[in-house]
C-alpha cells in the first residue's frame, strides 16, 4: 500500500482502482470564529463515511464536491460543540436534498437526545430515517460495504469514543482525539495504516494537555510508534500555536512519519 497528499484529481480517484481517501474538513481545536472545527470525511467507492461534524460542515463538503445526500453513517465522537453543532444543519442539508435514504449516527450516550430534542425544537421532521447507535464500550458498531467500524472509550472531560475504520480487509484508519494517551491501547489500534491522534498542546504544556485531558504531539507520536502506525497526523491542535509545525517537529523526533491536519489536506490510500 502507498498514501500520499494529493491534489483534487486524486480526489476524484483518477488513474487508481477504487482508492481510499481522506479529506481533513476541520481541524482544530475551538476558537471565536473558527471555521477550522474538527471534521473527517472517509471516502472508498460509494461509501461515504464523516467523523464528527464540526460547525460548517455541510458547506465544506460541497467544496469538496461530495453532496451532504450521499453520507449514510456519521461517527461522533463526543458531546462539545465543536465535534456536533454541524450535525443538525447537515441533517437538514441531506433532507432539502431530497434524500430518503435511512442514516446511521454513531455517537455516545446522549447523541440520540442531543439529536431528537433538536429537531423537535427546529420544527425539523427528515425526510429519511435515523438510526442511532449509543456506545460506551469497546465494540464493532458497524459493517457495511466490506468497512467494519469499532468504537472504544477515550480518557476526555465527557464520555469520548475513539474509532478504527477497517477498510476492504488493508486499510486501516483510526481515529483517536480529545484524549490523554491511552495506556492501553485495543487490539484494534494496532497496525493502523493512518492514525488520526490528538495533539492539541505542544509537549512544553503538558500540565495544560493534563489539565484538560488532551495530547500533547509528542504524546501522539509515542502512540504512533506503540501502535505500529504507518502514518501520523497530527489533530485538534490549539490555536495557541502560531507555528504549529514546532508541534510536528517535536513529533518527528520519536514517529518520522508525522504530518499536520490542515484544513482540506486530502491523504490518498491504494490497496
Amino acid at each position: 500500500m502507498g498514501a500520499r497528499v494529493l491534489d483534487e484529481r486524486y480526489l476524484r480517484g483518477e488513474g487508481e482502482v477504487n482508492p481510499v481517501r481522506i479529506v481533513i474538513l476541520g481541524s482544530q481545536a475551538p476558537y471565536p470564529g473558527s471555521d477550522n472545527l474538527p471534521s473527517v470525511l472517509i471516502v472508498w467507492g460509494k461509501n461515504h463515511l464523516l467523523l464528527d461534524a464540526g460547525e460548517g460542515v455541510q458547506s465544506k463538503l460541497l467544496k469538496v464536491r461530495v453532496s451532504p445526500v450521499v453520507l449514510k453513517h456519521i461517527l461522533i465522537t463526543h458531546l462539545h460543540g465543536d465535534h456536533v453543532l454541524g450535525l443538525l444543519p447537515l441533517l437538514q442539508s441531506r433532507s432539502l436534498g431530497g434524500s430518503k435514504e435511512k442514516l446511521t449516527i454513531v455517537g455516545p450516550k446522549g447523541i440520540k437526545e442531543y439529536v431528537v430534542r433538536s429537531m423537535y425544537m427546529l420544527n425539523f421532521t427528515p425526510t429519511y430515517d435515523i438510526e442511532f447507535i449509543e456506545i460506551n464500550k469497546y465494540d464493532e458498531v458497524l459493517s457495511f460495504s466490506n468497512i467494519k467500524v469499532y468504537a472504544y472509550p477515550l480518557i476526555h472531560t465527557v464520555p469520548t469514543l475513539g474509532f478504527t475504520i477497517n477498510i476492504g480487509g488493508k486499510v486501516k484508519i483510526s481515529y483517536i482525539t480529545d484524549t490523554r494517551p491511552l495506556i492501553e491501547l485495543p487490539e484494534v489500534v494496532y497496525d493502523s495504516y493512518l492514525l488520526i491522534h490528538d495533539a492539541t498542546f505542544s509537549h512544553n504544556d503538558l500540565n495544560l494537555a493534563r489539565d484538560h485531558l488532551h495530547s500533547t504531539s509528542i504524546e501522539a507520536a509515542l502512540t504512533a510508534l506503540k501502535s505500529r502506525s504507518k502514518l501520523l497526523i497530527l489533530y485538534h491542535i490549539s490555536p495557541r500555536y502560531k507555528d504549529s509545525d514546532t508541534l510536528v517537529f517535536e513529533a518527528r523526533r520519536i514517529f518520522p512519519h508525522t504530518y499536520l491536519a490542515k484544513k482540506f489536506l486530502r491523504v490518498f490510500i491504494k490497496g
